[in-house]
């Protein structure tokens, strides 16, 4: 078939719209929650999300447009549309591998997430600065006849047919080289991983020295180490001073193991976000790119299935990074969604599970903090920052920067106790 009628030419714009407004929605979620709960900024990956959004919207935009601008190809509005989906189509691919390389360089590299937020602003300027030089470029360039190359693409404004090999060289072919860069990192990770949860599982099962980061611990012992006062028999001012008494701390290669687990389990949760990213890639860019090798293949026959695949793919890549989004951030949305209800700024210590109960005094008044029961080892973090800063007369401000070794800023679980990617 060469050729597509009018009507199936009028559905798949249709669909391509219906699409594209579902896109729309999921970066709107995306950017709203972001910028009103800074406990969305915790996560590295869901910085990358934000950023990314911004290049789905243009290429909504563009595919808003639809066949609108298709009977003047010469138009600004058409070669404006090409321009978009030029710059904006394979941008989403190149966040997906800045992910892939945030999980590389946490799991070889020791990156943490102060480390990682480092990487953010190249990110930006490699993610969108590398598709905007062909972008640029092909709005100047024309063949022998005159023919630009943005031009009818069948959907929308894009590289016309005559330029068929442009898209391979600076789209498709690209793309697919980043894909199986991301899926050879992720088979390394996956089988680091893999080695990873048997020295672990070998761990708990014997009194070996192992650390789940592959290096060896050496065997530590139950320390205390104690801190006491003698009375002084006269003190200044006729005052008695009173025995400070005996403290003890005690370290334990229990905790130690505790501490392994939580960082394999940290880096582990965000190999699993990153993957489900890739995963939205590929189903974005299999059919696309079937329809296109189908093309090449039969001498520019059109595929109708194909084509419709593509016209209901391509302008979801919004809507899948807003459904990831929110599900690998579901505690902090429903929390978000309860602050909303009654009418509650939304702050950081609330999203993550509320203070521990303590109670201080500071000029003669007593605060009282609710309980943090089943919280965790985040309860603990909590005790000691209030319990500390009450002695101080003042609070300090736990979660301020995120953990120097974990990738969750400073928890391995969430407010309910399960795992908050």
């Amino acid at each position: 078939m060469a050729e597509l009628s009018a009507g199936q030419l009028r559905a798949a714009s249709i669909l391509a719209r219906a699409c594209s407004t579902l896109s729309l929605l999921g970066s709107v979620f995306v950017i709203t929650t972001f910028c009103m709960s800074s406990a969305f900024h915790k996560k590295p990956i869901n910085r990358l999300v934000f950023y990314a959004c911004f290049g789905n919207i243009m290429i909504n935009v563009g595919t808003l447009m639809s066949r609108d601008y298709l009977d003047n190809i010469h138009s600004p509005g058409c070669q404006l549309q090409g321009f978009l989906m030029q710059m904006f189509l394979s941008a989403d691919a190149y966040w997906a591998l800045a992910m892939a390389v945030n999980v590389y360089l946490t799991f070889y590299r020791k990156f943490d997430a102060v480390a990682l937020r480092r990487m953010e602003i190249p990110y930006i300027f490699l993610c969108y600065g590398i598709p905007m030089i062909s972008s640029l470029v092909f709005l100047f360039v024309k063949n022998s006849h005159g023919t630009r190359v943005y031009g009818n693409a069948l959907l929308w404004c894009w590289i016309s047919k005559e330029w068929q090999v442009m898209r391979i060289a600076t789209v498709y072919g690209p793309i697919w080289f980043v894909i199986l860069v991301i899926f050879s990192i992720y088979i390394c990770v996956g089988i680091t991983i893999y080695k990873k949860r048997k020295l672990l599982q070998n761990f708990h099962s014997s009194q070996d020295p192992v650390s789940v980061s592959n290096e060896v611990t050496l065997p530590i012992q139950t320390t205390e180490v104690r801190i006491s006062s003698k009375p002084a028999s006269t003190a200044h001012n006729g005052l008695q001073l009173e025995p400070l008494g005996t403290h003890t701390t005690s370290i334990s290669a229990a905790q130690t193991r505790r501490r392994h687990h939580e960082l394999n389990k940290a880096a582990w949760s965000y190999a699993k976000c990153a993957m489900l990213f890739f995963t939205a890639i590929l189903i974005t860019w299999i059919p696309s790119s079937a329809n296109r090798l189908y093309s090449v293949i039969h001498d520019g026959e059109i595929s109708v299935p194909l084509t419709f695949m593509s016209a209901f793919v391509i302008p979801l890549q919004g809507f899948w990074n807003g459904c990831i989004y929110a599900l690998t951030s579901w505690a902090a949305c429903k929390n978000f969604w309860n602050d909303l209800r009654h009418s509650r700024k939304p702050t950081v210590i609330e999203l993550i599970g509320g203070p521990p109960k303590a109670t201080s005094s500071h000029a003669g008044q007593s605060r009282q903090y609710p309980s943090s029961a089943g919280v965790g080892a985040n309860a603990r973090r909590f005790d000691q920052s209030f319990q500390s800063s009450s002695h101080s007369g003042k609070f300090s401000k736990p979660f301020d920067t995120e953990s120097a070794k974990e990738l969750s800023p400073s928890r391995s679980t969430s407010a309910d106790g399960r795992d908050p990617y």
